[in-house]
C-alpha cells in the first residue's frame, strides 16, 4: 500500500517534483552575470620607453626623471587595474648598466618609476641598447594577470660619452687680431673637468647683429687644449669655436662665451 502525501500525490512524484525545483533554482543561480575577463577590458596595447638618445656625463651621477619619459595606453581608468613594465640597458661590453621599471599610482592615476635612470662616470661609456624584460596588467577582479608582449614594447638606444667644454677670447691690436681658444672635457678618472688635448674644431665669426656664422680657420688644440690664430681684418667680428666629437666617448661643444674684437 502507497503511502499518500499531499494532494494525494505520491512519495515517487513527490521526489520527482523537488528535484525539479533544485534543478530551477540551481540554473536559475547560474544564469546570474558571471564575470570574465572581457568584462573588465584593458586598454594596455603598447608601452614606449623614451630613454634619452644623448647623455653628457658631467658629473659623478647624472639622475633622470623616468616619469616623463613613457608613453602608453596601459594606464587604466579603472581602479582595479595595475599596470608595470621593466626596461634593461646594456652597454657594449655586454653589461647591464641600468634598468628602470614603471608602475601605476593611485589618487591620482599618474606613472611612477623606480629607479630613476641614472648615468654614473664609472658606467661604460657608449652606446646603450634599451631592451624590455617584463610587462603586465593585474585586473582584479577575476584575478587574473595579462602579459603585455614584449613585442608591444619598444628597445630603444642612448649614446652615452662625457661632456666637454670650450672658451674663445679675442684681442685686437691694429688690424690684427687674435683668437684664442681652449678645450676641456670631463675625466671620469678624477670627476672633474681637465684640458682636452689634441681637440680639433673650428674657430667661426660673423657680422655683429647677424646671425650667419662662417669658418675661419680650423683648430688643432696642444697637449694642454689650447690654440691661438692670429689674422687680419679690419672690421670688428664676433667669434666662437666649436669643438667636433671626433674623439671616442667624447662630445663636441659649442664655446660657452661669443667674443668681439
Amino acid at each position: 500500500m502507497l503511502e499518500v502525501y499531499a494532494a494525494g500525490m505520491t512519495k515517487a512524484r513527490s521526489i520527482r517534483r523537488l528535484s525539479l525545483l533544485l534543478a530551477a533554482f540551481v540554473v536559475g543561480s547560474t544564469a546570474a552575470p558571471v564575470h570574465a575577463l572581457a568584462d573588465y577590458p584593458s586598454p594596455c596595447t603598447h608601452a614606449t620607453f623614451n630613454a634619452p638618445l644623448r647623455v653628457a656625463v658631467v658629473r659623478q651621477v647624472t639622475g633622470f626623471d623616468s616619469r616623463a619619459d613613457l608613453d602608453s595606453d596601459c594606464m587604466s581608468p579603472y581602479l582595479s587595474e595595475s599596470f608595470s613594465a621593466r626596461w634593461q640597458a646594456v652597454a657594449e661590453n655586454d653589461a647591464v648598466v641600468d634598468e628602470v621599471w614603471f608602475h601605476t599610482l593611485r589618487n591620482p592615476v599618474s606613472w611612477g618609476a623606480g629607479p630613476a635612470m641614472a648615468v654614473t662616470d664609472s658606467d661604460h661609456l657608449g652606446l646603450w641598447q634599451w631592451h624590455p624584460t617584463s610587462g603586465f596588467s593585474d585586473i582584479i577582479p577575476p584575478y587574473a594577470e595579462e602579459t603585455l608582449a614584449l613585442q608591444e614594447m619598444n628597445s630603444t638606444t642612448t649614446d652615452v660619452r662625457v661632456g666637454s667644454a670650450g672658451t674663445v677670447v679675442a684681442r685686437r691690436a691694429g688690424s690684427k687680431v687674435t683668437i684664442s681658444t681652449r678645450s676641456t672635457r670631463y675625466w671620469t678618472s678624477t670627476h672633474t673637468f681637465g684640458p682636452w688635448y689634441k681637440a680639433v674644431g673650428v674657430i667661426q665669426y660673423r657680422t655683429p647683429g647677424t646671425t650667419v656664422w662662417r669658418s675661419l680657420k680650423n683648430v688643432a688644440a696642444d697637449g694642454y687644449g689650447r690654440y691661438a690664430y692670429t689674422y687680419t681684418a679690419s672690421s670688428r667680428r664676433d667669434y666662437r669655436y666649436i669643438a667636433f666629437n671626433k674623439a671616442p666617448y667624447i662630445w663636441g661643444s659649442i664655446s660657452s662665451n661669443i667674443a668681439t674684437a
